[in-house]
């Protein structure tokens, strides 16, 4: 159920589309805390950043590196 609410298990990329394609809005340290409100293929998660540099920002960042919050 969304929206739910996660960490950043290491350092990722926050982009601005679902693959590796789209360009990088930055890089969010490990341990940044995300709200994720979807996903594709269960991949790729939709996310607002909740703390750190990249604060307030929306995105999408790799599904495999987020973790119990």
């Amino acid at each position: 159920a969304w929206p739910q609410k996660t960490t950043t298990t290491t350092a990722v990329n926050l982009r601005t589309g679902p693959s590796t394609g789209y360009t990088s809005l930055g890089i969010l340290a490990k341990g940044v805390r995300v709200t994720e409100y979807c996903n594709r293929n269960n991949k790729w998660s939709y996310i607002k950043v909740d703390s750190g540099a990249n604060n307030g920002r929306w995105g999408w960042m790799d599904s495999r590196y987020m973790g119990p919050f």
